[in-house]
């Protein structure tokens, strides 16, 4: 596990079948939220473009302070830019796919907290690690919340 949390729900027993990509578990994880709620809660602006300034300079003003306007707003929305990508980013890395990441702007803030463990592989579950309420995640906590036996091959077992 690539954060830390708290595990809040767990859909797998020993014995259950999983398969890939399946829900078994959800974690609240604060970096999570905090990194989720960088991500813009509406659809990118535009990028401001100088051409219809200028075909309007005669109601905006002078020339030097309507450029000054247009090169202000274009270093704010790279800037939102840079910070919405970093975001982008570090959730990829934190383990949400990309549609998760794109569907964020559609999700309530109090959801951010909340996130989804996926199985990596499907088989059977042969060991459930973790309670309800425990701390996984980095930093000596455990990092495996199941092991599971990929039914294809019986020496094959994935923790997550």
């Amino acid at each position: 596990m690539k954060t830390t949390g708290t595990v809040v729900e767990l859909r797998k027993r020993p014995g259950d079948r999983v398969a890939k990509g399946e829900v078994v578990a959800l974690i609240e994880s604060r970096e999570i939220a905090e990194t989720k709620g960088r991500v813009p809660r509406r659809a990118p602006l535009g990028c401001p473009a100088e051409d219809p300034l200028r075909a309007r300079q005669g109601t905006l003003g002078p020339a030097h302070l309507v450029r000054a306007a247009v090169l202000r707003s274009l270093a704010s929305y790279r800037d939102l830019q840079v910070k919405e990508n970093a975001a982008r980013r570090k959730l990829s890395f934190l383990g949400l796919g990309p549609a998760e990441i794109d569907a964020l702007p559609t999700k309530p803030e109090a959801q951010f907290e909340r996130q989804e463990i996926r199985s990596p592989i499907a088989g059977r579950v042969v060991e459930r690690r973790v309670d309800l309420g425990a701390a996984v995640g980095r930093d000596n906590l455990e990092t495996e919340l199941y092991s599971v036996v990929d039914s294809r091959f019986t020496s094959h077992e994935a923790s997550w």
